[in-house]
C-alpha cells in the first residue's frame, strides 16, 4: 500500500523490486515507505583511524538516518538525508556523523534532552519543554503548520491548532508519518498524517499543527497518561493507572482489542492477557513497530499483541494476536523477565535491554537486524545480540534504540555507540558493507 500517496505510486514498482534491501517484503502487504525511494549508495567515506563516537547519552534510528545527544546536549545526525531529515540545512547524504543545526539559523540544535526518529523526520525535545522538528513533511509531521515537502533545518513545532509555539512537552514520539507529544498535564497531542487514524482525533483528516488527542472511548480529551509511543500507523499511550490506550490502524491486530480489521479513531483501552473484557495492567512503558505493539509490565516480563508474520511478538510462533500474549524467554525460560527497557523496530523486529546490561532481539533479521550474526530471515524467539569483535554477546548496554532495519547501543563508561543491520545509506557506519550483521562501533 502508498499511504494514499498516489503522486509516488511510481514508486511502488522499483521498492516491491528492492524488497531484498527491506525497503518492503511480505509482512508489510507491499508496503513502502514513500519518502525511502531507491538511489545509488554512497561510497564510503575516506579511510582512517577515527576515533569512536563518544559522551553519547542516547540515540534514534530512523528510516535509513539516524540521531545521537551528545553529553552537551547537541544532536549529531547520519545517513541518508534525501528530505533533510539530517537537519544540517542541506540534502545531502551523510556518512559520517554532523551535527544539527539550530532554529533560526543557529549553528547547532542545542540544550535537546530527548530525541525520535520517523522514517524520514526527526524531532528533539528542547530543556524548556519546546520541541524543534524536522525532514519529510508531506503530511505535516513536522509539526510548523504548512505541508512543505521538506524542513532541511529544525524549526519550532507550532502549539496546539496552531498558536504560538508548543511548550510543556515531556516526551516525544515520532511514527511513519505522525509526531505525538506528552505535556506536563498529562494531555497528548498529535499531529501529521491521519489516513489510518493514527491521530486519535476522529475522521480522517490530517493536522499540520498540533491537536489534543481525544479520551478514552472518544469522551472528552485524553489526560493521566504516563508515557507515548508511535508505530507506523498507530499509536498507544500508558496511563498513570497502569494500563494502556490505543489507536489507530488495526488491520492486523496492533490496537489489543480483540479484532483485526479497520482503523480505531480514538483511544480505547488495550485487553488483559487473557482476552476478556478487562484491561491489560501494571504497565510500565510501551513501544510500537509496524503493526504490532510490545508493553513492559512491573516484573519485567514484557506482553506483545498485533503482527507476528516475523516472530517479532516472541512468543515462539508467526501467529497473529489480537490480544497480549507473554514474550517468551531465551532458550527455555518460559517467559522473558529482567527486562529494563524494549524498543521496537519499524520493520519487525524488536530489542530488549536487560537489568544485566545484555540485549536479546527477535523477530525480523534478513538485514541484520537482530545483531547475532546469523542471516536468517526470522527468529521467533528471543537470542542474544553479539558482541563487538567477535565476543559473544552484547554486554554493559545503558540504552538501545530500532530503526527501520537497524540498531544503537550506547556502552556505560565512555558512553559509545555500537550499531548494526542495514547500512546500504551509512547509517549505521562509514563503511561501504551494506549490511552488518553483527554490531561495530560507530565512529566520527
Amino acid at each position: 500500500m502508498l499511504h494514499r500517496i498516489f503522486p509516488y505510486a511510481l514508486l511502488t514498482l522499483a521498492a516491491m523490486a528492492l524488497g531484498s534491501l527491506g525497503l518492503a517484503g511480505p509482512a508489510s502487504a507491499g508496503r513502502i515507505h514513500v519518502c525511502q525511494y531507491p538511489s545509488p549508495a554512497q561510497p564510503a567515506a575516506p579511510a582512517g583511524a577515527r576515533p569512536p563516537l563518544r559522551a553519547i547519552t542516547s540515540t534514534a534510528a530512523g528510516g535509513d538516518f539516524s540521531l545521537a545527544i551528545t553529553r552537551a546536549g547537541r544532536v549529531l545526525a547520519w545517513g541518508t538525508n534525501r528530505y533533510g531529515q539530517l537537519g544540517d540545512g542541506t540534502r545531502q547524504d551523510r556518512a559520517r556523523p554532523v551535527f544539527v543545526r539550530g532554529p533560526g539559523g543557529l549553528r547547532y540544535l542545542e540544550d535537546v534532552v530527548a530525541v525520535a526518529a520517523g522514517v524520514c523526520h526527526g524531532l528533539a525535545l528542547l530543556e524548556d519543554g519546546r520541541v524543534a522538528a524536522w525532514g519529510w513533511n508531506g503530511f505535516g509531521q513536522v509539526g510548523n503548520g504548512s505541508r512543505a515537502f521538506w524542513v532541511k533545518t529544525p524549526v519550532l513545532v507550532r502549539g496546539i491548532d496552531g498558536r504560538g509555539t508548543l511548550q510543556g512537552v515531556m516526551q516525544v514520539a515520532a511514527g511513519a508519518k505522525h509526531s505525538l507529544a506528552l505535556l506536563q498535564d498529562g494531555a497528548v497531542v498529535a499531529w501529521g498524517a491521519n489516513d489510518s487514524q493514527q491521530l486519535g482525533v476522529g475522521g480522517y483528516r490530517g493536522r499540520e499543527a498540533p491537536v489534543r488527542v481525544l479520551g478514552i472511548d472518544g469522551k472528552g480529551k485524553l489526560g493521566a497518561v504516563a508515557s507515548v509511543a508511535a508505530g507506523t500507523q498507530h499509536s498507544l499511550a500508558v496511563l498513570l493507572d497502569g494500563t494502556v490506550a490505543a489507536w489507530g490502524s488495526n488491520l492486523r491486530g496492533e490496537i489489543g482489542n480483540g479484532r483485526s480489521h479497520g482503523y480505531q479513531p480514538y483511544p480505547i483501552r488495550v485487553r488483559s492477557l487473557s482476552g476478556d473484557d478487562g484491561s491489560l495492567s501494571g504497565v510500565t512503558s510501551v513501544t510500537a513497530g509496524e503493526r504490532f505493539s510490545i508493553a513492559r509490565l512491573a516484573n519485567g516480563s514484557l506482553a506483545a499483541w498485533g503482527w507476528n508474520f516475523y516472530g517479532e511478538l516472541g512468543d515462539g510462533t508467526r501467529d497473529r494476536r489480537s490480544t497480549p500474549v507473554l514474550v517468551h524467554g531465551v532458550g527455555d525460560t518460559p517467559v522473558l523477565t529482567g527486562v529494563e527497557s524494549v524498543s521496537a523496530g519499524d520493520n519487525s523486529f524488536v530489542l530488549a535491554l536487560l537489568e544485566d546490561g545484555g540485549v536479546i532481539a527477535w523477530g525480523r533479521g534478513n538485514l541484520g537486524q537482530l545483531g547475532d550474526g546469523a542471516r536468517t530471515g526470522f527468529a521467533s524467539l528471543p537470542r542474544p545480540v553479539r558482541g563487538v569483535r567477535g565476543r559473544p554477546a552484547l554486554t554493559n548496554v545503558t540504552h538501545i534504540a530500532a530503526g527501520a532495519n537497524h540498531s544503537f547501543a550506547v556502552r556505560r563508561g565512555t558512553r559509545t555507540v555500537v550499531g548494526w543491520g542495514r547500512n546500504l545509506y551509512h547509517q549505521v557506519d562509514a563503511s561501504s558493507v551494506p549490511i552488518r550483521f553483527v554490531p561495530v562501533a560507530v565512529r566520527r
